[in-house]
């Protein structure tokens, strides 16, 4: 197996798990403001927008891990 650093799918999941964690932070702002300037009508929509950006970095980030995880697996086994 690759070495993380040589690994495409390694950077295609880091990429995948750095943009979903700026949707979150993004759509997080975006809620912030909207409360700071008393949008009330707004809320409700943006707190959806970000629970799912916040579903959408966790399972990002799992996968990362999980495929990293896998490097880790076969770096440790005989051979590896």
């Amino acid at each position: 197996m690759k070495s993380e650093a040589e690994c495409e799918k390694c950077r295609r999941l880091l990429d995948d798990a750095s943009s979903a964690i700026t949707r979150q932070l993004r759509a997080i702002a975006r809620l912030e403001m909207a409360r700071l300037r008393h949008e009330n009508d707004l809320i409700p929509s943006l707190e959806a927008v970000v629970r799912e950006a916040e579903l959408t970095r966790v399972e990002a980030v799992a996968a990362y891990r999980k495929h990293r995880g896998e490097h880790a697996g076969a770096a440790a086994a005989p051979g590896g």
